[in-house]
């Protein structure tokens, strides 16, 4: 398997993950010309910014582990352009940036683990980021 096709197994597991827990995907590889979000998922009235980590299960880190400051300043940013886009249709919801972690056995291309972890990191009042 390709790094593309791991990354789009791990997206679709943590999508239908997200689905099974009650949430509804809005929208999938939110694109600005700075950075992306994998997944804007909504549950009760609060907005989850999902980046996805998909790695195999002899990794030497956490798949949570990669998505370093410099990820999380894009995916910020990118959150703050989409509420600012959708501020009248998602006006008085709260908002999450959250990682899915997947894991996957290379030998059998089977994914053994998925952990969503809610507000994974958060926005730092110096990086001159607004908060929501």
């Amino acid at each position: 398997m390709t790094t593309k096709e791991i990354g789009d197994m791990g997206e679709a597991a943590a999508c239908r993950y997200l689905e099974q827990h009650g949430y509804e995907i809005l929208e999938r590889n939110y694109r600005k010309s700075y950075g992306e979000i994998d997944i804007i998922a909504v549950l009760n009235r609060r907005v989850s910014f999902v980046e996805v980590k998909t790695r195999n299960v002899n990794a030497i880190a956490t798949p949570a582990a990669w998505v370093d400051k410099k990820k999380q300043k894009k995916i910020i940013h990118c959150a703050w352009d989409y509420m600012k886009e959708h501020k009248e249709d998602r006006k008085g919801f709260s908002i999450s940036l959250d990682v899915v972690e997947v894991v996957y056995d290379k030998t059998t291309g089977s994914i053994v683990k998925i952990r969503h972890l809610k507000n994974a990191f958060w926005q730092e009042q110096e990086d001159g980021y607004a908060p929501f």
